[in-house]
């Protein structure tokens, strides 16, 4: 397995802030919060002074983030997943999927649509791939659901979230060669849906990367090889699945929800609880360099 990071986010909580060869004109200073809404920017450099001190302020910013998780995360599975699977018409599915059962899967399937606007549409430039909706395939192994409920928990710790989650089957999807999926965010198809799980299950193929974006930041899901693993991310990060180059890429979609009436997470959210950090950080680029006090900043933490 191949996991690539092409710009890696890394916690602020477990980072080692450093700088002093950053430019010192006010537009670098507003281009490092290009991603906040411009009023705010706006409000928060129309003055270089800080809340109290910029040690004092950098203090308290991170004391108010409270988030540990990432918009996105993905990994390997660790054994073959106990599935057991069965798909009406074509039988017991065999691991890793084979090029007679791949087919007779996407014989059975439909071409995936996706939404536009208050549309649902199919247009193959778009999104090119085959689905299955879940009542035409069963889970026959006792040991799936309980599988299931152990990643929903790994999930939860990926993405910063302190109570339970579920999740809940929707889609089997077959990428054959060219298949992909243009940029686009996920929508909400269940009650407190706040997230998307996939499972890619043994099938050997190359490309068919999921990119993640979100406020700039940048994360590439890559699996070519028969092996099992998982990506999730909350439904406001935008993604795309790159074409796939050759065999087929096999995966189970689920929709993400809390299990109890809270407001639902987002990455947004996250986003949210860095900004007062990220402005102090931006009053304190936008000086000029000799009238800095301090030539660059660092901080350290504690390891968790």
């Amino acid at each position: 397995m191949d996991w690539s990071f092409f710009t890696p986010q890394v916690s602020l909580k477990r980072s080692i802030l450093a700088s002093g060869q950053e430019s010192t004109a006010r537009n670098s200073a507003v281009k490092a919060l290009e991603h906040d809404d411009d009023a705010s920017v706006a409000s928060d450099l129309s003055t270089n002074t800080y809340h109290v001190g910029l040690k004092q302020d950098l203090l308290s910013d991170f004391s108010s983030i409270q988030t540990p998780g990432s918009f996105a995360s993905f990994g390997a599975l660790a054994r073959q997943p106990p599935t057991g699977l069965f798909v009406e018409g074509v039988g017991d599915i065999a691991m890793p999927l084979g090029e007679a059962q791949a087919r007779q899967l996407m014989a059975k399937a439909r071409q995936a649509p996706y939404g536009k606007g208050s549309d649902t549409i199919v247009d193959t430039a778009v999104r090119n791939t085959w689905e299955l909706d879940a009542e035409h395939f069963t889970f026959r192994d006792p040991a799936w659901p309980g599988y299931v409920r152990a990643l929903c928990a790994r999930v939860a710790q990926d993405l910063g979230i302190n109570t339970t989650i579920r999740a809940e089957i929707y889609k089997m999807l077959v990428y054959e060669r060219g298949a992909m999926f243009k940029v686009h965010t996920d929508t909400e198809k269940i009650p407190s849906m706040f997230g998307t799980l996939v499972i890619c299950l043994p099938s050997a193929h190359q490309g068919g990367e999921v990119v993640l974006k979100h406020c700039g930041e940048k994360k590439i899901f890559k699996t070519s090889d028969a092996t099992q693993s998982y990506a999730c991310w909350y439904s406001d990060v935008s993604h795309e699945v790159l074409p796939v180059t050759s065999g087929y890429r096999w995966v189970l979609i689920y929709n993400l929800a809390l299990d109890v009436a809270e407001a639902r997470p987002s990455a947004g959210l996250q986003r949210s609880e860095t900004r007062a950090l990220r402005h102090t950080l931006g009053r304190w680029l936008a000086e000029s360099e000799a009238s800095r006090r301090r030539k660059c900043i660092y901080h350290v933490l504690d390891h968790d």
